[in-house]
């Protein structure tokens, strides 16, 4: 491969070492976040801040902090407790 694939296909800025191995961010990141495209991409970012990338940490840092907010206000839409309205049934004559 020559650096223009390199930076496509193996970009360093995705990559570390973990107990002596290298690891690409994307690895770690489908294993803890499959599921949820906002954390993936929040952690993606910080993955990248001091590696590389486009030696950008502020904005790296500004991109997570994007990603982790809406993620936050999913969460706390999701939670809202809906409370239903209740009704009084009157008996008798008054």
């Amino acid at each position: 491969m020559n650096a223009k694939s390199d930076f496509i296909f193996q970009p360093r800025h995705y990559k570390f070492r973990v107990a002596g191995k290298d690891t690409e961010s994307w690895d770690v990141l489908d294993a803890l976040f499959r599921n949820n495209a906002l954390l993936w991409n929040t952690t993606k970012y910080l993955f990248r801040v001091g590696n590389g990338g486009k030696n950008n940490d502020l904005e790296d840092l500004k991109k997570a902090r994007q990603y982790l907010s809406r993620e936050i206000a999913r969460l706390e839409q999701s939670e809202a407790v809906v409370t239903p309205l209740t009704t009084t049934t009157i008996i008798g004559d008054n």
